[in-house]
């Protein structure tokens, strides 16, 4: 015979580090760096000058020294340059056509903290 309070009690005790382990990764998870490339957007055909707008989640732009994110942003596979400001990022004048921005999220020590976001747009 099947005692159903001891199962429903084992049952219970066994859940929770399965709900532990839920409410981690869920917390873990709200905590990561993320970011988006806003605008321009992705195959858009944009007029000089061009304006870089990038969304960030759980990550604060700001001097390496102080402990905090910058970006890395590379166009058309040219030198990576270095953010160090929140906000829109004026890009240098691009010459009319087709270019590739690359933008990639680093930490303090300049490694990327995920991969690099691209987008491709044509100057007119």
């Amino acid at each position: 015979m099947v005692d159903i309070p001891r199962l429903r009690r084992v049952g219970l005790r066994s859940g929770i580090p399965v709900l532990l382990a839920l409410a981690a990764s869920l917390a873990l998870a709200q905590a990561l760096p993320g970011f988006s490339i806003v605008a321009p957007a992705d195959g858009a055909t944009v007029q000089n000058p061009v304006v870089l707008e990038v969304a960030l989640q759980n990550s604060v732009i700001g001097r390496p020294i102080d402990g905090l994110d910058h970006l890395h942003i590379s166009i058309d596979g040219g030198p990576e340059v270095a953010i160090y400001l929140g906000g829109p990022i004026s890009l240098p004048p691009l010459s009319r056509g087709s270019h590739r921005i690359e933008v990639e999220l680093a930490g303090p020590s300049h490694r990327a903290l995920l991969p690099r976001k691209h987008i491709s747009i044509t100057v007119e």
